[in-house]
């Protein structure tokens, strides 16, 4: 008798592993093989290494979004000043940026300064301030496209009591896909 619920758990267990490798199966379809594409510039001097990037495939348009990545290269803690960090457009300081977790009516209202720990690394995904509205049928955070051609970041640090300011400009495709070569 008591073979009976190990042998109703064992069929259990089997027809939910046959659904999840079902699942995998559905889910390694082409949207899976997708190509993305990637655009980074960088910059390094005495307080940090940073890379700015974007990327977008077929499925997924560019570009909303920046990826950025600071490497700490002291032996002090620094912090990221958001409040003087600006998106750059065309070559023109435009608004700051918001962060995937903020809504909207923060958009102008910069987040606090984020700290980098000595030899550590920061990564975060931004997007410009600037393009994020509140989109009038769900009342949520939408963040518009940036335009092809010069998009950027005026990064500011400060390590100890020195500021340091550097530009990273992505040139933009006017084709989305395919990518440039």
């Amino acid at each position: 008798m008591r073979r009976f619920p190990a042998l109703v758990l064992s069929m259990a267990l089997i027809g939910l592993a046959a659904c999840t490798q079902n699942n995998m199966l559905k889910a390694s379809g082409p949207a899976l093989q997708e190509e993305i594409k990637e655009l980074n510039e960088g910059v390094s001097n005495e307080y940090f290494d940073a890379v700015l990037s974007v990327q977008w495939s077929e499925l997924r348009p560019c570009c909303k979004e920046f990826h950025l990545q600071v490497i700490n290269n002291t032996d002090k803690t620094m912090q990221i000043l958001w409040e003087k960090t600006s998106y750059i457009q065309d070559g023109v300081p435009t608004g700051g940026f918001v962060f995937p977790a903020s809504v909207c009516d923060k958009a102008n209202n910069p987040a606090t300064a984020d700290s980098i720990a000595p030899h550590k690394t920061f990564t975060t995904v931004i997007w410009p301030s600037s393009l994020a509205h509140v989109a009038d049928s769900t009342q949520e955070c939408r963040h518009e496209t940036m335009q092809p051609g010069k998009n950027g970041i005026h990064l500011t640090v400060k390590s100890g009591e020195d500021e340091v300011d550097e530009k990273i400009i992505l040139e933009l495709p006017s084709q989305q896909y395919p990518f440039p070569q």
